[in-house]
């Protein structure tokens, strides 16, 4: 149906405006995503935990607008959609999904959609423009249907978690070859640091777990990432003139820190994860609303001696967590343990490491709203119920 469809394509082209406007972050996704609840929601779909996320979700993010007396009325309605979507997108998606269906073709779909672009965009940058506000300048990687080359790399790897949820991580030829399409293009074509610092952390993770598992038969799971992962990684330092390259040299020579410190957008995202957590616990969780971070961020600044030097002075945390944490307080807290609760229906080794990767990864440069991240919690929570219709079509 035609809104199914919407939501789907909405939620996984969060920035794409289509020349209708020229905002960084679209509300398709919300707007879609209610509209479809409120023609076919059904009770049954949301659990206590679930609803109880909605409800505290809403709360929170009121509050959180009513004490931001300096902010304006674009970034007072931003924030509310972006919050609230991460609600509507994952329970419309449920309910979908239960009703279809996992729509696999039309995800794959879109992510081929996405490499298209960014292949254009190496042709033509200016082809792409119009389609969504891009951030970047001419020595970074390309951003296809995103802002910027490090949401394009964040979309990449969700969007491949995406894929492999839609079997239950049952490897097939398609869902191969598309994350190894999707991982190549990350690193030649997005070229983004905090991308491949990401992809880092996912083998890690995914590696723990293996090994905790200690069975044969997942050999093949690690051998697969592990061929993708050295494939890539051969192909960007023979890629002498990429950014990330000289980032891998400079690994060779210096320590981690030291990267952090010298990389203008590792610095800054870092920072924007430390000053929020740092700023959260300043204010002892109290709310700190939608217009006092670049405040926050000014007055601890100081306390790190220089280490934190790249990055203006506005209010928007490039953090999902820290997003939560500052701005919502306690309050977001309490939000993130009832949709922890709400996808620990299945509690087992498997999901503990699912969140604990999750929760990881959305503590960098990921946007509130970032809808394909709702689409993977959808997922969690659907696989804990047998009876739903999670197979792929």
């Amino acid at each position: 149906m035609m809104v199914s469809f919407l939501v789907v394509f909405s939620s996984l082209t969060p920035w794409a405006s289509w020349g209708l406007n020229r905002f960084d972050s679209q509300p398709w996704p919300f707007i879609s995503s209610s509209l479809y609840i409120i023609l076919f929601y059904r009770p049954r779909v949301l659990s206590g935990a679930l609803l109880g996320f909605g409800l505290l979700l809403l709360f929170s993010v009121i509050m959180a607008v009513l004490i931001s007396s300096d902010a304006t009325m674009f970034l007072r309605l931003r924030s509310i959609v972006g919050y609230m979507s991460i609600f509507t997108v994952m329970t419309a998606f449920i309910e979908i999904v239960r009703r279809s269906g996992f729509p696999l073709k039309q995800i794959v779909f879109v992510n081929l959609l996405w490499l298209l672009v960014a292949l254009v965009e190496l042709v033509n940058p200016r082809i792409v423009s119009f389609i969504s506000a891009q951030r970047t300048t001419l020595d970074r990687g390309v951003t296809s249907l995103a802002a910027e080359p490090t949401f394009f790399a964040v979309f990449l790897i969700f969007v491949s978690w995406l894929l492999l949820l839609s079997n239950n991580y049952k490897w097939t030829w398609l869902v191969s070859i598309m994350i190894f399409l999707n991982a190549s293009a990350l690193v030649l074509l997005s070229q983004s640091s905090m991308g491949f610092l990401y992809l880092m952390v996912v083998c890690c993770v995914v590696g723990l777990y293996q090994i905790s598992r200690l069975r044969v038969s997942t050999l093949r799971w690690g051998f697969s990432l592990v061929l993708i992962i050295s494939v890539v990684a051969v192909i960007a330092i023979g890629a002498e003139s990429s950014r990330l390259s000289r980032l891998l040299s400079l690994s060779q020579t210096v320590s981690p820190i030291e990267i952090i410190r010298s990389d203008a957008s590792i610095n800054d995202r870092v920072g924007h994860v430390v000053f929020s957590i740092h700023g959260a616990l300043d204010n002892y969780l109290l709310p700190g609303g939608l217009d006092s971070f670049g405040e926050k961020r000014a007055d601890l600044i100081m306390a790190y001696e220089g280490f934190f030097w790249y990055g203006g002075t506005g209010d928007k945390i490039m953090s999902w967590l820290g997003s939560f944490i500052y701005e919502l307080g306690l309050l977001g807290v309490f939000a993130l343990y009832f949709l922890y609760r709400s996808m620990m229906v299945r509690c087992d080794k498997l999901r503990r490491y699912e969140l604990f990767l999750m929760f990881t990864l959305l503590l960098g440069a990921i946007p509130i709203a970032f809808s394909v991240v709702p689409l993977c919690f959808a997922c969690f929570v659907l696989s804990a119920y047998p009876n739903a219709k999670v197979s792929s079509n």
